[in-house]
């Protein structure tokens, strides 16, 4: 259905925006006239009237013009008949061929209409008669606005149930409260309160009859149409809401839940459903009380872990019940947001122990504003290299990629989340690029070789979109020349998936240092030093010139739109004011080491020099092509003094994040307005050895510990306990960033389980320089003990069979048994009662 899901314009005021709803509906008339389909992208502040705008549009182009109707997909008569031999007899279909034929026509071709009558394997005279007038006088009803197609699928639907008995049509009536996800078997036996072989026969009946799909093998399911979904959704009685009948039929599906366990949920089966919809179920039941007890149900909190194998899970489960209880009824949470923060380990957000991520391997996001979130990592499952894509608010993996012969040595993902790519780590290392919706690879079309499957260039990155055509720019580089190209992927039917060139490239005949990407802005920002170097950098001639050259070119327009020369090297006067000059000086000078693009009216780009982060503002000079040699101390503004050596810049280019090597070492968050330094935050990050990036078009700060405890970190830098300072003086030194007292206590692990069927917590922190175990009792958490341990650990663990805490310790090893500061590690378990 065209208008399922698209809300009906408000009766109360609304924001008005004719021209708009007139550019969209033009749009989607030229995307319904197109065979290959396309998208509109709507962007706009919260509030502006986006919803209600598209709604009109929508609407108006399906209703007035008569835009995505289904006749594309409907039946023609002689497949309408194929469907209806599988289920009659062809003695059936010559005794009532005239009326069968009529029968066809009343369905309009529509195949779940043909199924429903075709599954009831109509017998008699009397009985397509009695289907053509269901269908004709539901095609005729003018007492809804509904389209005919939808009228005539639910007479449709409503003849094939009226055909059950009387129980059964109850019973398939309730299937309209489950998710539009497979519905395990375990669930509709519970909802329906019948034995397994009792509900196996009634849900193959239901499958002989097409009103649904029932799969008896491993994993007993059964999926229902979306359109057949849509009409059990409806109230039966036409004076009640659907609102209120959607919370009649999520509250008889707790109450059967609660009933069938009797509240003990480690007694109710994992079936892949209960457990991960059951507080979505509760909150469309509008059951407060239930979701009241289900957060301080320990014993519902151990099912829900051990199920999903994740804390983000159950982390997303409370904050939803939360939300609901705060935002609906208005309740004081702040006992359960306690228990919350506990669980969330420092803002924990994903946790992907269970796979081996690559120590050195790279993690990637899409981005938010084109659907669900999802990542992509690299990782070993039973020594078999492989590439993982997940949905990163469930953990849910929607695909796996085996490498044979060769691993990934990094990764990247499209803003939509539909296309990844990896490169293998055998030389020549190329770009492999996989579509996850039609799983396959893509190819790539060569002027010389002709389709190949790889491109063989130094990094790729996928970019925004041109047509429908997704793109992809490459950087190659040699030891003499580099270049940079890019890409689409066709959409066209005719070479759908192939990689093609455009004419948009930069081709130098040097190798550049390092560059920059901006997709949100169509920029790349590329530099390179002017001198023969080292692979460090240092030059290698007495007479060398202290310069690099920046480019910063246009990817749409193929254009250079601005160059400039930078130092390679800057010293700090002899006063220590934070004024930097153009230096020779190799030994105490700082190299040029990153370049950011920033891009607003006042600043440039963010440079960071050996351990100096600094603006590069350009407010007094407007030059396209300009030697800063000369007035470095004058566009140059350092910021950050002893500065972190990894740096991670929000795509608005507001937020920066620096981080060090050092052990203990705090992240740094940098807020950037109008080209000028305002803020500052610190966040301690959990124990281990960190990347970090920023999800794209958010300022969210995701870090993930790569080798111990192999969890990925979620930081709102907007959330109300960030306790961002202002800058009074500039620039920052590393020993002048104030750090909070209560902010030393650093969270290294969290474990919980059940003693004597009494909750029991334990956190593993580091405080004051010293190990402490902390003990919690009971539903409210109480503290009961305090251990100061002597040994550093890593981890810990309870097992509800075992009274005990089991500590982890990593220790380094050499095969003659003793230890050595080398390595490989190794985890050595040690107990402590």
């Amino acid at each position: 259905c065209p208008l399922r899901g698209v809300p009906e314009t408000p009766e109360s005021l609304y924001i008005l925006r004719e021209q708009f709803v007139d550019t969209i509906c033009n749009h989607l008339i030229k995307i319904d006239g197109d065979q290959d389909g396309g998208h509109v992208l709507v962007h706009g502040l919260a509030g502006s009237g986006k919803t209600v705008a598209v709604s009109q549009a929508v609407r108006y182009v399906v209703e007035e013009e008569h835009c995505f109707r289904p006749h594309g997909e409907a039946f023609t008569f002689e497949e309408a008949m194929e469907m209806l031999s599988k289920h009659c007899s062809q003695q059936i279909i010559s005794d009532h061929y005239s009326l069968i034929t009529k029968a066809i026509h009343s369905c309009q071709g529509l195949p779940l209409s043909i199924a429903i009558i075709a599954g009831l394997q109509l017998q008699t005279a009397e009985d397509w008669q009695d289907a053509i007038t269901y269908l004709e006088k539901a095609s005729v009803n003018t007492s809804t606005t509904t389209l005919i197609h939808d009228r005539t699928i639910d007479g449709a639907v409503n003849f094939g149930i009226q055909k059950l008995t009387p129980e059964n049509q109850k019973l398939f009536r309730y299937l309209g409260v489950f998710k539009r996800v497979p519905i395990p078997r375990t669930s509709i036996m519970v909802l329906w309160c019948q034995d397994e072989i009792k509900t196996k026969s009634i849900l193959d009946d239901m499958n002989k009859r097409s009103l649904l799909k029932y799969v008896d093998a491993d994993g007993r399911h059964c999926t229902i149409h979306d359109l057949m979904m849509d009409y059990l959704q409806k109230p039966i009685e036409p004076q009640q809401s659907n609102q209120s009948y959607s919370n009649r039929l999520n509250q008889l599906l707790i109450d059967r839940y609660v009933d069938y366990c009797g509240g003990e949920w480690d007694k109710f089966p994992d079936d892949d459903y209960s457990y991960r919809y059951l507080v979505y179920h509760a909150i469309q039941a509008d059951a407060s009380q239930f979701i009241q007890q289900l957060v301080v149900d320990f014993n519902w909190m151990t099912m829900r872990l051990k199920v999903s194998k994740t804390l983000r899970s159950l982390v997303i489960d409370i904050e939803e019940c939360l939300s609901y209880l705060k935002n609906t009824y208005h309740q004081n949470i702040q006992q359960y947001e306690e228990l919350l923060q506990l669980l969330k380990q420092h803002e924990s957000s994903l946790e992907i122990a269970d796979i081996d991520i690559h120590y050195d391997s790279s993690l990637r996001f899409s981005n938010p504003s084109y659907g669900d979130l999802r990542l992509v990592a690299s990782y070993t499952d039973d020594k078999v290299d492989c590439v993982v894509i997940k949905e990163f608010k469930t953990s849910e993996v929607i695909l796996k990629i085996d490498i044979e012969d060769d691993c990934a040595r990094d990764v990247r993902i499209s803003a939509d989340g539909k296309l990844i790519a990896y490169q293998g780590f055998n030389k020549p290392r190329p770009w492999y690029i996989y579509n996850v919706e039609a799983k396959e690879y893509l190819t790539f079309m060569d002027v010389v070789e002709g389709v190949v499957k790889c491109l063989s260039v130094h990094n790729l990155e996928f970019y925004d979109e041109i047509d429908g055509n997704p793109r992809i720019i490459t950087f190659s580089k040699t030891e003499v020349d580099s270049n940079i190209l890019v890409f689409y992927i066709s959409s066209n039917k005719s070479n759908r998936n192939q990689i093609r060139k455009t004419n948009k490239f930069v081709s130098y005949s040097h190798t550049f240092t390092k560059y920059h990407l901006v997709p949100s802005l169509s920029v790349v920002l590329i530099w390179w030093r002017k001198y023969e170097h080292d692979s460090r950098g240092c030059p290698k001639a007495a007479d060398w010139i202290n310069e690099c050259q920046v480019d910063i070119w246009n990817t749409d327009t193929g254009q250079c739109q601005r160059s400039f020369d930078l130092p390679a090297y800057i010293l700090e006067e002899r006063l220590h004011n934070g004024r930097f000059n153009a230096s020779k000086d190799i030994e105490d000078g700082d190299q040029l080491k990153e370049i950011f693009y920033i891009g607003n009216n006042n600043t440039v780009a963010l440079l960071l020099y050996g351990s100096i982060l600094g603006l590069l503002s350009t407010k007094i000079y407007q030059d396209t092509s300009i030697k800063w040699m000369n007035d470095f101390q004058q566009v140059f503004q350092p910021i950050l003094i002893n500065s972190y050596s990894s740096i991670a810049v929000s795509d608005d280019r507001q937020m920066i994040a620096t981080y060090g090597s050092l052990q203990n070492d705090y992240f740094v968050l940098l807020d950037i307005e109008y080209g000028d330094l305002r803020s500052y935050l610190k966040i301690l990050p959990p124990n281990g050895n960190h990347k970090f990036t920023f999800i794209p078009e958010t300022h969210y700060l995701m870090i993930y510990d790569y080798k111990v405890s192999q969890c990925l970190y979620q930081y709102d830098l907007h959330a109300g306990n960030c306790k961002w300072q202002e800058i009074e003086e500039k620039p920052l030194y590393r020993f002048d960033l104030r750090v909070e007292k209560e902010t030393q206590d650093k969270i290294l692990a969290l474990t919980c389980t059940y003693i004597d069927q009494i909750p029991v917590m334990v956190q593993l922190l580091r405080s004051e320089g010293e190990q402490v175990l902390q003990v919690y009792e009971g539903e409210n958490a109480d503290q009961i003990s305090r251990y100061t341990l002597d040994k550093q650990y890593q981890d810990c663990y309870m097992y509800d069979t075992l009274n005990s805490i089991i500590l982890i310790q990593m220790v380094k090893y050499h095969p003659d048994g003793k230890l050595y500061p080398i390595r490989p590690y190794i985890w050595r378990p040690s107990i402590t009662e």
